[in-house]
């Protein structure tokens, strides 16, 4: 027999928000939804405009079927990738593909970056027959840190950067990536010190972008230096859209 699951969904949309100037349409059952920021970074500088198309629930009520999978879709872009104004486009081409293509597609994507990795020694000492490996193994797991956690813990760390940057994204990263709102989006030192190293050794295009953002931004860093009286540049503790310090 059949297993069912319903979700009840509660969202407001409407076109109020204290920081966006929000505007709304609706074209081929896809509603979107463009918002532009009401005060820019900078006095007198840039606005960004935010673009997201998805197509609504029916109804509140969500339900699912063991086998009889529900689609949801959402394209979201922003002016400072140039492309905001495709996100209908977008939507409507995943809306033609396969729910099959679309999986197989996202399994290609990360199989592409997971051909770069860090292997800790003694993960793969289960299927050898050194003695020496199975007896380094058993004390590992003796005491708690096996190879095989650490090596999963690495593996987590890289699966949260790899999720917030891309090869032809020219920003940098905030500490806590997408999973943490805590730091607003903001670049700090962290980015260079900590995740631009295992990027540059493993992922070296990706890592480009990192260092390409604060290329950019050099006249602000050359503001900020002779501000403080310096020669030289010098970059902000915060950091976002233009370069001088949030």
């Amino acid at each position: 027999a059949d297993t069912f699951c319903y979700f009840s969904i509660h969202g407001v949309y409407n076109n109020e928000a204290p920081d966006w100037t929000i505007h709304t349409s609706s074209l081929l059952g896809v509603r979107t939804l463009k918002a532009t920021t009401k005060i820019s970074e900078m006095a007198g500088g840039k606005h960004t405009t935010v673009q997201m198309s998805y197509n609504p629930l029916v109804s509140n009520t969500l339900s699912l079927t063991v086998g009889h999978p529900n689609r949801m879709y959402a394209v979201v872009h922003s002016s400072e990738e140039g492309t905001h104004q495709n996100t209908l486009a977008e939507l409507l081409h995943f809306h033609s593909m396969s729910l099959e293509e679309l999986t197989n597609s996202h399994v290609r994507a990360w199989a592409k970056l997971w051909e770069s990795v860090i292997l800790v020694n003694g993960t793969q000492a289960q299927n050898e027959s050194n003695a020496d490996a199975l007896l380094e193994a058993e004390e590992a797991l003796q005491s708690g840190v096996t190879p095989l956690t650490v090596q999963n813990t690495l593996r987590s760390s890289l699966y949260y950067i790899l999720s917030a940057i891309r090869e032809d994204w020219q920003y940098s990263l905030s500490p806590g990536g997408l999973a943490v709102p805590a730091y607003h989006g903001h670049t700090f030192w962290d980015a260079e010190t900590w995740m631009y190293p295992n990027l540059l050794l493993l992922y070296p295009r990706i890592a480009k972008g990192i260092l390409q953002y604060r290329l950019n931004r050099l006249q602000p860093a050359r503001v900020r230096a002779a501000w403080h009286g310096f020669e030289g540049t010098m970059f902000p503790w915060e950091s976002a859209v233009t370069g001088y310090d949030c």
